[in-house]
């Protein structure tokens, strides 16, 4: 993860998680860019980036509540 500030760009996160994926999201970016440029549908759509979120947020909302929890799918 990266933070943009005033002072400059403040890396964050786990590092062996970013090492281990990078190769991945690489891929990932360059078929979103190959999907503009060639006019077709990304492998990776906008309900895949919104299911990630709501679990995400389910989890979150777990950890908080010291429960599982429903992940809502809308």
């Amino acid at each position: 993860m990266a933070l943009g500030t005033k002072t400059g760009v403040r890396y964050g996160g786990i590092q062996w998680f970013q090492k281990r994926f990078y190769d991945a999201y690489v891929e990932e970016d360059n078929w979103f860019i190959r999907s503009i440029i060639e006019d077709k549908r990304p492998l990776v759509t906008e309900i895949d980036g919104l299911r990630v979120v709501q679990i995400a947020e389910a989890c979150w909302r777990s950890f908080k509540e010291g429960r599982p929890v429903d992940v809502e799918l809308r």
